[in-house]
């Protein structure tokens, strides 16, 4: 029978405690009989049901550090959250103490769901985990498991099985080193009932040595001194058991990542010894193989929303608290969580809005006479109905390169198609040479064609990769992400296959950029591509002709009046200004400047609730950039961060913003709509 736990009720954590949230112990029963300890932290004033969040990790630490930081900062984001110890940890019960297993401690996860979900002032369709350290991986294994769980973080994550078996950087992946370990387990094991203790391996190294690597100074710097210090932490202390983790080194248990559905992040410094963990991981979860994975498997079924983010200068321990730098991206943390955890709500609003919509129509259709139908009929006639044809065209003409069977090979394509900003759909028939290529290697490059193109582009269209060798009618490049780059096209787009789907006598593959390469002749002065100068050439699929391109009629959203910004609503009570101070790295400025002017004047042409995007630079130094924002209501705020343009400038300028601070204002006018336009 598990043994009763009794909890500390004072702050013995290693962070303040904050004004915001509500805090108090609670404990809760994993299906093993293991009595789980955690600390939970309810956001002050909340009402209704709220989306919920269980944190844990590092692996061997406990509650009241990082864990129960990350706890405490997303209840003050509006989360129900728990940070809780693990099974024969901190103080949670089980026997022997500091003793881990890939299964006990996936279900510690799966338990905390449980808790949660039987929560009253919990959404039970809205509950997220966070793993940290070790508990990175495991979190991906819980979510690998459990459909309740919507969103996975996983921070600065270690692959325990992968650590424990393959040694750091996989140094010690070998059938020897591994039987060594096993040996010195055994002998451990064998000798512990004798002696009638349980040795331990000992936490973090104490006192320091000068030659240790930086890795190892990170975790001293954090577990044995006041920044991260704590009693019942293991790290801090005396560790693991010397065969408390023996089950890890025997046992790969990501294999099912790659069929996790739900959404996931995956956040690692750039100077974190562990990067590549989260890096395989990442890979293996989104094509079903990778470096570090004996295995293979099938690409991810719902890639769209999968991240890997990678936070420029940071360390492993960076992240378990800030490292005192502010590492720790705590707004795309919140942002990642609560546009995950909006599912459910939307779904019941569609399903709601389609039974309206179900009645209207139906009350409709019974008050419809047969006059009425007649008009109707009358009217539809006027349009001459040519059948169930194909009306999309033209479509730009592209060759598709790819290497099939060792060697470059070209094909025509028309059906390439725009799904999203970052997104394209290129759709070839599935009896084509070059489709086993593409599948093998999930890499292709799409050429756009011009008129000097046109009659090589035409041959490669013409003939079978299978029967004639095409790979010397273009000159050609490989670019950096592997695929051949023809030199002679203006415009490049170099792609991964994230999804392939088929339809009938088709293989539909579905493309990230990877990168983009454009002749200087057609991109204009401000760097960006003119496609009067490009010309590319179109394709009519129902007359099998090419057309040429080339004259620009007016821009969209702007025939009617300059400048061209929606009509904007009144700020409310719940507005926001805010000064964004942001420091770009020298070498990423005028990238950067592209990133932020092009969302800039899409959110202010596009979204009513978006007031003001005015953006200065100092003299002194242009890299400081301060940015006035101003939303007319908080639901327009999260309305525009979720947007696809946002998104777009996020993903794309993260890795060249040096710092950030966020300072919101009080307007004095809430009234005043000013049209204003970034700079």
């Amino acid at each position: 029978m598990d043994k009763e736990i009794k909890l500390v009720q004072d702050w013995d954590k290693t962070f303040p405690k904050s004004e915001k949230v509500k805090h108090e112990k609670v404990t809760f029963k994993t299906q093993y009989g293991l009595t789980l300890a955690a600390d939970l932290y309810i956001p002050k004033n909340a009402e209704g049901k709220l989306p919920a969040i269980a944190v844990s990790g590092p692996f061997g630490a406990v509650k009241e550090q990082c864990s129960g930081l990350y706890a405490q900062t997303m209840a003050e984001r509006g989360f129900i959250t728990i940070a809780f110890d693990p099974s024969f940890t901190g103080e949670s019960s089980g026997e022997p103490r500091r003793t881990a297993s890939p299964d006990i401690n996936t279900e510690d996860f799966l338990a905390a769901v449980d808790y949660l979900s039987m929560r009253n002032d919990v959404d039970a369709g809205r509950i997220a985990i966070i793993g940290i350290c070790g508990w990175g991986g495991i979190a991906l294994n819980a979510a690998a498991q459990d459909p309740r769980i919507k969103a996975t973080a996983a921070i600065t994550m270690y692959d325990m099985s992968r650590v424990s078996g393959n040694g750091y950087f996989d140094a010690d992946d070998s059938e020897e080193k591994r039987y060594s370990a096993r040996k010195a387990w055994a002998e451990a094991r064998t000798a512990d009932p004798k002696n009638r203790t349980f040795t331990m391996a000992g936490g973090v190294v104490d006192p320091l040595p000068e030659d240790a690597p930086q890795f190892v100074k990170d975790y001293h710097a954090y577990y044995k001194t006041p920044r991260g210090y704590h009693k019942r932490s293991g790290n801090s202390n005396d560790g693991w058991r010397t065969t408390g983790c023996q089950a890890y080194a025997n046992t790969r248990f990501l294999y099912y990542i790659n069929e996790i559905r739900s959404a996931v992040l995956i956040v690692h410094g750039e100077k974190a010894h562990s990067r590549y963990f989260g890096e395989s991981a990442f890979r293996y979860m989104m094509d079903g193989k990778a470096e570090g994975y004996d295995f293979a498997r099938k690409p991810n079924p719902v890639p769209a929303n999968k991240q890997l983010l990678i936070i420029p200068g940071a360390s492993h321990c960076d992240l378990y608290d800030g490292g005192g730098k502010g590492m720790i991206p705590w707004d795309n943390i919140e942002e990642f969580l609560k546009t995950n955890l909006k599912y459910d709500t939307m779904k019941i609003r569609f399903i709601n809005a389609v039974c309206i919509l179900a009645l209207i129509l139906a009350s409709a259709c019974k008050s419809a006479n047969a006059s009425q139908l007649k008009d109707k009929e009358m009217m539809i006639t006027e349009k001459k109905n040519i059948g169930s044809k194909l009306a999309l065209y033209p479509m730009p003409v592209t060759v598709v390169g790819a290497e099939v069977n060792g060697k470059v090979n070209w094909l025509l394509v028309a059906h390439v198609g725009i799904i999203g900003h970052d997104r394209i759909l290129v759709s070839m028939s599935d009896k084509h040479y070059t489709n086993q290529g593409i599948i093998e290697s999930k890499k292709l490059s799409v050429n756009l064609v011009d008129q000097k193109m046109l009659s090589k582009a035409d041959y490669v269209g013409s003939v079978s990769g299978a029967s004639v060798d095409k790979s010397g009618v273009f000159d050609f490049h490989w670019g950096k992400n592997g695929s051949p780059v023809i030199d002679a096209s203006q415009l490049v787009m170099e792609c991964n296959v994230v999804d392939i789907y088929k339809s009938d006598g088709f293989d539909n593959f579905i493309c990230s950029i990877a990168n983009t390469y454009a002749a200087p002749e057609v991109l204009d002065d401000n760097g960006r591509l003119d496609y009067t100068q490009l010309k590319p050439v179109l394709f009519e699929f129902p007359t099998y002709s090419y057309i040429a391109t080339g004259e620009i009629i007016g821009k969209c959203l702007k025939l009617d009046k300059e400048p061209s910004m929606c009509v904007k609503e009144p700020m409310t009570a719940d507005g926001i200004v805010r000064l964004s101070k942001i420091e770009v790295y020298p070498q990423y400025l005028d990238e950067y400047m592209k990133y932020a002017t092009e969302v800039g004047e899409i959110s202010l042409r596009t979204e009513p609730g978006v007031l003001t995007m005015y953006a200065v630079g100092e003299k002194e130094n242009p890299c400081k950039i301060t940015i006035l924002e101003t939303y007319a209501s908080h639901e327009a705020y999260e309305k525009h961060i979720a947007s696809e343009h946002f998104q777009k400038y996020k993903q794309g300028t993260l890795h060249m913003v040096k710092s950030l601070v966020l300072s919101d204002q009080t307007p004095l006018n809430p009234a005043n709509r000013i049209k204003n336009f970034i700079q």
